[in-house]
């Protein structure tokens, strides 16, 4: 779960800096940025952000977010079954089933996976809508359709991935069954508003993987899907309690293969009304589990961009509702009314109950570990980006001919250093926030700068107005930029590419596609004003988050020169006036003249205002004690920070 805390944690930064939806990550890779939200879905750490600013700590709006998801998936398995079976003890038993799947409770206590679970929160929902605009001409159930599909896509686009496929498979056959041919386009067109509503994130995470090495990542020998089937003879789990932690995890449960073979019986028992929906819904239950096997070997070498899916154990999120819609439709036999049918639901919600929550105890992990919301903060994850955080890894921009980590690394003693700068350039940082950097730079000759971001499209550098032609400087991938003799004003922002324009003025008209309709709809329509509610509460989160009031930094200039190499250009203060447990925020700026010889500590110290001593130190290498200055290339301009604590004992004054 800490990974989806740290997203959490960059998503508020990025807030913070009037970065709204964040492709680039600024604070990611040691400061020098990264693009998460361009792949990652985003929705999940959207929805443990409003916990966040609602007052829960890291750790508690990450649990808030997982909560939330099982929430809706209980109830949602609720809902739609009771919709469709319109019997109560039916979705009871449904929603219990599929709020105590395994793969659920995998996803929230061993995997972490927030945006999967959300996804298959959302999941019910969307089978729920679809089909009742399937059967009802009512605007409300379109509006509600192509909402839910573009919250599924943003919450977990591998899931959408083969979701929608089920979906659209699910009713296309229930409009052969129920002849509701005629409402079939109505459907997609929801659909295809959903997926246009989403197409901000979908259309750019789908078609520039390139840009980094996510199909490496993705892709890798470990992650191939073929790897990771099994024979028919290992599918399930042997035990009725299932086992969270050991080889087994991602094997359906026993329960649930004693679902699918209760629920094709009671094709027979249930009313003639629920037969066919029952047969889909089993037959899309052993199709998944054959995906699981080793029979479907040819599925999953030459389906289109299933690759992406993984782990055929995926799939298990579906099986986990289909299974628990055939174990609710057992209730549907007469035979089982009253009271009788009281006890059973009562028996198979205790047994779904046990077989899930026996073994879910964390503490039963070899990865657990405890953590606190005092923990979570940039420091601590640089002290894990040193060490390889995934965090780091898994979007790292293709520019980048080695890892970031490498960065806490010295400099090899073989490695190539570049000739220092030919004049002593004359640089001031204007402003450095959000997606820009406005600097002043002067200078006697030509100037190869290299700036403090890895480079990704769209990344654009100005010099005194006009665009400059950018190339990225191995190994870290650094935006590199030749300014001409003289003084120059530079920028250096980040923008879109055509396609992630032409994606957003997609989901633009699509939004203004929905609103439109919302605003026909019946004034009394319960969907409709929930949906106005919702779409009022976004724009007040948007107007009235305090952080939306920070602006750029603009830098103190400062300047001293240390052993001909390095430059200090200025520094900034977050604040000046603290508190004891506050932390004081140093942000320098460094500008290389030459490559370090050694690898320098910086020391901060808090002084008494006549020199008389230190109250507060830290002594560190730079980025919170994680850089090496011997990695600074002539022309580098370094962001550099720095975190010192203001305790107790600091009596209080002036330093």
């Amino acid at each position: 779960m800490l990974i989806g805390v740290y997203r959490l944690f960059e998503l508020d930064q990025s807030w913070a800096e009037r970065i709204f939806f964040p492709r680039v990550a600024m604070g990611l890779n040691f400061g020098y940025s990264g693009p998460l939200f361009q792949y990652y879905p985003p929705l999940a750490s959207y929805i443990a952000l409003a916990f966040h600013w609602a007052g829960f700590g890291w750790i508690g709006a990450a649990k808030a977010g997982f909560t939330l998801a099982l929430a809706l998936a209980g109830l949602g398995a609720y809902t739609y079954a009771r919709w469709l079976f319109a019997d109560r003890r039916a979705a009871l038993v449904a929603g219990f089933a599929y709020l105590f799947a395994p793969y659920l409770l995998l996803n929230t206590y061993e995997r972490g996976a927030s945006a999967e679970l959300l996804a298959l929160g959302l999941l019910p929902w969307v089978f729920w809508a679809t089909h009742h605009l399937l059967r009802s001409e009512n605007r409300s159930w379109f509006l509600a359709s192509a909402s839910l599909v573009a919250l599924l896509m943003l919450a977990h686009n591998i899931t959408a991935l083969f979701a929608i496929p089920l979906l659209a498979g699910y009713l296309v056959l229930l409009a052969w069954h129920e002849g509701a041919w005629r409402r079939l386009p109505v459907v997609a067109l929801a659909i295809g508003l959903g997926l246009g509503l989403s197409a901000f994130y979908w259309m750019p995470a789908l078609t520039e993987r390139s840009l980094t090495r996510l199909e490496s990542y993705m892709l890798g020998s470990d992650n191939v899907p073929l790897k990771h089937l099994r024979s028919l003879s290992n599918l399930f789990q042997p035990l009725l309690v299932f086992d969270f932690w050991g080889p087994q995890r991602f094997n359906p449960a026993l329960w649930q293969a004693l679902a699918l073979g209760a629920g094709v019986l009671a094709i027979g028992w249930v009313p003639r009304r629920l037969r066919f929906n029952l047969i889909v819904i089993a037959g899309a239950l052993a199709g998944v589990y054959l995906l699981q096997t080793n029979m479907s070997r040819a599925f999953w070498e030459v389906a289109p961009l299933v690759r992406f899916i993984q782990f055929p154990w995926r799939l298990l999120g579906p099986v986990s509702f289909f299974s628990a819609l055939l174990l609710g439709a057992v209730l549907c036999w007469s035979r089982l009314a009253g009271a009788p049918g009281w006890a059973v639901a009562a028996i198979l919600v205790l047994i779904i109950g046990y077989a899930g929550l026996r073994n879910l105890d964390p503490k039963l992990s070899t990865i657990w570990y405890p953590i606190t919301d005092e923990q979570i903060g940039r420091k601590d994850l640089y002290e894990r980006g040193a060490r390889g955080y995934p965090l780091y890894s898994d979007y790292a921009p293709a520019a980048m001919q080695s890892g970031p980590w490498d960065l806490t690394k010295p400099r090899a003693p073989n490695a190539p250093i570049w000739p220092p700068l030919a004049t002593q350039p004359m640089i001031q940082i204007k402003s450095e926030g959000g997606t820009c950097l406005n600097l002043q730079v002067q200078t006697s000759t030509p100037l190869i700068l290299r700036l403090p971001r890895i480079y990704f499209p769209n990344w654009r550098v100005s010099v005194g107005g006009q665009p400059e032609q950018i190339v990225s400087s191995r190994p870290l991938g650094l935006i590199t930029v030749e300014i001409p003799e003289g003084e120059h004003p530079v920028e250096v922002c980040y923008g879109n590419t055509p396609l992630r324009s032409v994606a957003s003025v997609i989901s633009v008209l699509a939004l203004v596609i929905l609103v439109i309709g919302g605003g026909r709809a019946r004034p009394n329509n319960r969907m409709a004003w929930a949906s106005a509610i919702l779409v009022v509460a976004l724009a007040m989160l948007v107007l009235l988050h305090p952080g939306l009031g920070k602006g750029p930094r603009q830098p103190i200039a400062y300047t001293a020169r240390f052993e001909d190499e390095i430059n200090l250009l200025g520094y900034h203060l977050d604040k000046s006036v603290l508190r004891p447990g506050d932390i004081l925020d140093l942000r320098l700026y460094w500008l290389a003249e030459r490559t370090p010889t050694a690898d320098h500590k910086i020391f901060v110290h808090l002084s008494k205002l006549d020199d008389s001593g230190t109250v507060a130190q830290i002594d560190e290498p730079p980025l919170l004690g994680q850089g090496f200055t011997s990695r600074w290339d002539p022309g580098e301009i370094v962001i550099d920070e720095h975190q010192l604590p203001i305790d107790g004992s600091i009596p209080l004054g002036e330093f």
